[in-house]
């Protein structure tokens, strides 16, 4: 891994490891993955995006935590 990605890894977890930020990563969590699928293929995608960036966030999350 790269000086910039472990500095941008130490950055997330320091960010979600507050109270406050892990307020804001369960919200997300709750609001951008539970619907992704939508009649229009379009919003489907948009949400899909929505879906995988913040399981992105939670999986840097959790991998920063597991190497501790």
């Amino acid at each position: 891994m790269s000086r910039e990605e472990d500095i941008f890894h130490a950055d997330v977890q320091r960010t979600f490891a507050t109270e406050p930020g892990q307020r804001v990563i369960r919200e997300l969590v709750l609001t951008h993955t539970r619907k992704v699928f939508d009649d229009n293929p379009y919003k489907t995608a948009y949400n899909a995006g929505k879906a995988d960036l913040v399981t992105h966030l939670v999986s840097l999350i959790e991998d920063k935590l597991d190497a501790s």
